[in-house]
């Protein structure tokens, strides 16, 4: 039904993803859910296999796969999962891997342009991890015939003007993108340029390596999927196609939008009942059974794993006035009003920590507005990406040399220099503060925070190292990696990925609130990986309201939805023992900083 509905859709200029939820016609659409057509029947279609199945057989492929690929002196061994993704590279030429942080990608990096021969090889990596990178494969290359003629390149570059030919210039002829999560989003400007080059190189050998593939949607890695594996792809390939499956198995989909999952279930031979999470864990399924893509769905840290809960109601009767009133009249701490609950949330979490930030003096009406409307005309220009642009920098080029209409530009360029932003941090009460304080010299640990106030305060309160950019004390000039004298303040954002902190630490406090499963999953995975010594490790959650307490469970349930449908199967949020206080609790905790929203 729904190929012929297309085209007649088609004629009108409509999809059928985009007709009305509440429209008869799209009711019924709702009603069948996704309909059997060529897209399913192709993923249906495609062979099946589980690598894991035959232990003997698995053991005998690592041990030729090492015996290959070590050096003559080399004394360590492949893990299943590496003589896996490298088995399926050689026969496929393209591979997908997921696999939890500290489960060995890096030398599935290092070991792949080996494995296909590679002359051109190419690395994509975040700009903080590219020098890691190359003293790891220093140190791997003891053990393994690691590859010494790597083109390493940062995805921040990428996005840039001056690289626009890079990819055409190179010429690689075998890509792998380690945190290949940086491709997630569609309308950023580094995936649009890869995405532009892979339409013209589709047959180049292209690793895609992630332990975060995605954040609550089927649509976040297909694109990724698709780049890889091609035809043979177990994701839709058109956009309409994956927006109807999404709808049907995401996490965040309005009931009313819901679809039911309808013909998804024949993916499976099976006589499970069509529920929402049958549909899921099918899906999930036929994803892992793909030749060519290959998850890890157990993690191999020895150490347990606690999460507990520091909840904090000591605060001054000043903090407690401060979120009445934020609740009570939906205004910021200096009496702006604001009318988006994702504000009185942030609002909420700074307040729980003891400052605020705000914008001193205010930006006048007429430069708000001359931003507004460049960003407008910004995003509109990108969204269809018109003459390959695809950064605001380029769209401000073009705009100066008069190709397109350039009245937003010229406006915005002519009032930008008349006000500069100063953002400034209003303490209120430091009792949290020293609460965290406490907490730091008392268990030795890492004080994790995604707001530089709390870091900067602690470090001048204590003396204790901050780490923010690169990995970086701007005070001392020492790295994290190398540090080793005690507890230390990390910025979430710096330091979440790349860091091998197991060796010295493995206890964490989270400060902030911070619902991407994703990126707990990363902070935990700092410590709770190979190599740590501890029986268990700890990390505890700093909690002094509501909203930073809800994060949490957000978080966990977006972990549940990557595990249902496969992407994601050993996200630590689902493998640790789980202490902290449930959502029925909190509604025993009083006051303001406790109302549900």
């Amino acid at each position: 039904m729904s190929a012929i509905l297309a085209r007649l859709l088609a004629k009108r200029g409509a999809t059928i993803e985009g007709l009305g939820a509440n429209t008869k016609v799209g009711k019924i659409v709702r009603s069948r859910g996704v309909s059997d057509g060529p897209e399913l029947k192709r993923i249906r279609d495609l062979p099946r296999r589980q690598w894991d199945e035959d232990e003997e057989e698995l053991a005998e492929l690592v041990a030729l796969m090492t015996k290959w690929l070590k050096t003559p002196h080399g004394t360590q061994t492949l893990r299943p999962m590496q003589a896996a993704v490298l088995k399926e590279l050689y026969d496929y030429g393209r591979v997908v891997n997921v696999a939890n942080v500290g489960e060995g990608k890096s030398l599935l990096s290092a070991l792949a342009p080996t494995v296909l021969d590679s002359k051109r090889p190419l690395l994509f990596n975040f700009a903080k991890l590219v020098d890691k990178a190359r003293r790891e494969f220093m140190v791997m290359a003891h053990d393994w015939k690691v590859c010494r003629h790597y083109e390493f390149f940062n995805y921040e570059k990428l996005g840039l003007v001056q690289y626009d030919t890079f990819l055409d210039r190179l010429c690689p002829d075998f890509v792998c993108a380690d945190e290949s999560h940086a491709f997630r989003r569609e309308s950023s400007g580094r995936t649009k340029r890869f995405k532009e080059w892979r339409k013209k190189c589709p047959d180049v050998p292209f690793l895609p390596l992630t332990g975060t593939p995605g954040e609550a949607s089927v649509k976040d890695p297909a694109h990724i999927v698709g780049w890889a594996m091609g035809d043979t792809s177990p994701f839709p390939r058109s956009q309409g196609e994956i927006k109807l499956w999404s709808e049907a198995l995401d996490v965040n989909v309005d009931e009313f939008r819901r679809l039911h999952p309808g013909a998804l279930m024949t993916l499976e031979d099976s006589a499970l009942p069509s529920t929402l999470e049958n549909a899921r864990a099918v899906f999930g399924r036929r994803i892992e059974q793909t030749p060519g893509f290959v998850a890890k769905r157990t993690a191999s840290v020895a150490c347990s794993l606690y999460l507990q809960a520091l909840v904090f109601n000591d605060y001054a009767p000043a903090t407690e006035r401060l979120c009445e009133d934020v609740r009570g009249k939906n205004s910021t701490p200096d009496g702006k009003e604001f009318r988006e609950g994702v504000i009185l949330g942030t609002i909420m979490k700074w307040a729980s920590c003891g400052f605020f930030y705000l914008i001193d003096p205010d930006p006048p009406a007429e430069w708000r507005e001359a931003r507004r409307q460049w960003g407008a005309f910004c995003r509109d220009d990108l969204h269809y990406n018109r003459s390959r642009r695809f950064t605001p920098l380029q769209v401000a080029l073009a705009c100066s040399k008069g190709e397109i209409d350039a009245r937003a530009y010229n406006a915005w360029k002519a009032i930008e220099p008349t006000f500069k932003p100063h953002h400034v941090t209003q303490w209120i009460d430091l009792a949290p503060i020293h609460r965290m304080i406490k907490w730091m010299n008392d268990e030795g640990g890492l004080v994790w925070t995604p707001y530089r106030a709390v870091g900067d305060k602690i470090s001048e309160l204590t003396g204790v190292p901050y780490f923010a950019n690169g990995g970086l004390c701007a005070r001392t000039g020492r790295n994290i990696e190398t540090y080793k004298d005690g507890p230390a303040v990390l910025s979430v954002e710096a330091n979440k990925l790349g860091r091998n902190l197991q060796d010295r630490w493995s206890k964490e406090l989270v400060v902030g609130g911070i619902s991407s499963a994703d990126d707990l999953n990363q902070v935990m995975g700092r410590v709770h990986r190979p190599g740590q010594k501890a029986d268990a490790c700890e990390i505890t959650f700093f909690w002094g309201c509501y909203e930073s307490a809800a994060t949490l469970y957000k978080a966990r349930k977006r972990a549940e939805f990557d595990r249902d449908v496969g992407r994601n199967t050993s996200n630590k949020l689902l493998l640790c023992d789980w202490l902290v206080p449930s959502e029925s609790e909190l509604e025993d905790y009083s006051g303001s900083r406790w109302e549900k929203e």
